[in-house]
Formats: structure tokens, sequence, C-alpha cells
């Protein structure tokens, strides 16, 4: 995985970043799945889907990196910034996939 201060140095390449940042958007997808169908089947609507999925996409998200901080010891406080609010991406994916498999 590339850090963004590695990207812009040009240590690593953007694809590697973009990689890096797809992974973070498919764990914030896994995070925030069980409560947007919640509110999905409970008919609650999608703005409680969308803002119970990005509460529950960005704790995920920050419990991870500060897990990560903890197992390196190094910081890299822009780069985890970023990672934790790249998760937030994964709750309007989660949101389309429960109105796709409701559909059917």
């Amino acid at each position: 995985m590339a850090r963004i201060e590695e990207c812009i140095a040009g240590e690593e390449s953007w694809w590697a970043y973009a990689l890096d940042v797809l992974g973070h958007t498919g764990l914030g997808t896994a995070y925030a799945l069980v409560p947007v169908a919640a509110c999905v089947w409970l008919g609650w609507g999608t703005g409680w889907a969308m803002i119970s999925g990005v509460v529950f996409a960005l704790t995920g998200g920050v419990v991870r990196e500060v897990v990560q901080y903890k197992k390196s010891g190094k910081l890299h406080l822009l780069d985890r910034s970023l990672d934790a609010l790249q998760h937030i991406l994964g709750a309007p994916l989660a949101l389309g996939f429960m109105f796709i498999v409701r559909s059917l």
C-alpha cells in the first residue's frame, strides 16, 4: 500500500495509492453494510441509511487506523487521516448494494 507522502515525493505511483483508496472503500462498505441494511429493511429512508452508514464506516476506519498506528508505531498523520476518511466512500456503495438486493 502506498502512502500519500510517498506519491507526492514521487517514490510510489498514483496507481498504488488508488488501490489503497479502493481497499479502504471496500472496508468502509463492509463496515456500513449492516446498519444500512437495517435502515432499508426497517423503511427508515435513505437519509437515515446514509447517516448510519457514514457513522459506522468512519468509526470503523478510525479504529482501524488507530490499531495500525499501534502496530507500526509510526504516525504518518496525513496518510492515516485520509485513510480513515476514505472509508466513508463505502457508505453510498452499501446503500446502492442494498437497493439492488431489494429490487430483486
